[in-house]
């Protein structure tokens, strides 16, 4: 879909040590972090620039620890919370970039017919895809 660099998010080290290089030591400035994993959220500060913004989106399933002093206060590091959507806002957004010819199908993973939701959950809640549709 265009990026010019991707990176194997399964080895935290190697993310970090790459998003820097390919910064020049910078970071990044904003980091979505949507898996809820405390090793996502340990990648994410390393990367982010002073005065970034990391966007939480995923759940945790337990208190995330953070040393706030260092990697949040010190760098001017903002969190957002995220939870639900503004939804006309988003709707709107979407069929703009979509209208824009947006190709959003490399992102969709799997397809299902709407009798076999379950199985598309299930998919989901096991986190072995991308996007899942389901189809009247």
């Amino acid at each position: 879909m265009g990026a010019d660099l991707a990176i194997d998010g399964r080895e935290p080290d190697l993310v970090s040590r790459e998003v820097l290089e390919a910064t020049g030591g910078d970071g990044v400035d904003v980091v979505l972090e949507m898996s809820g994993a405390q090793p996502a959220l340990d990648t994410a500060l390393a990367i982010i620039t002073r005065g970034g913004r990391i966007s939480l989106l995923g759940i945790f399933s337990r208190p995330a620890t953070v040393d706030l002093s260092d990697l949040v206060i010190q760098k001017g590091v903002r969190l957002y919370g995220i939870y639900g959507r503004r939804l006309y806002d988003t709707w709107e957004r979407t069929q703009a970039l979509l209208r824009g010819g947006l190709d959003v199908t490399p992102i969709i993973t799997h397809r299902f017919g709407l009798a076999e939701w379950e199985q598309g959950f299930a998919l989901i809640e096991s986190r072995h895809a991308g996007k899942v549709v389901l189809l009247p």
